[in-house]
């Protein structure tokens, strides 16, 4: 399967962490909806590294290529 396009979403490098700002760049959200989204539970569960919630970008981009489905929810 075909990873998304980190370019397209504005990033010019693969990181292995990503950040706030970057996860809801690739989501093509504002960062105010990405935190809503979070609040209620439907954004992955982050690293937290020196206090920073961060997230694995191969499993950002696994779960975006799933559909972004709610990250308690089980797949068939």
């Amino acid at each position: 399967m075909e990873q998304p396009a980190l370019h397209s979403h504005g990033l010019t490098h693969e990181p292995v962490l990503i950040n706030i700002k970057e996860f809801a760049r690739l989501l093509r959200i504002s960062e105010r909806t990405f935190h809503r989204l979070k609040s209620t539970g439907r954004i992955l569960k982050p690293i937290m590294v020196g206090g920073r919630p961060l997230w694995p970008l191969k499993e950002v981009c696994r779960w975006i290529e799933a559909g972004c489905p709610a990250p308690n929810a089980k797949s068939h």
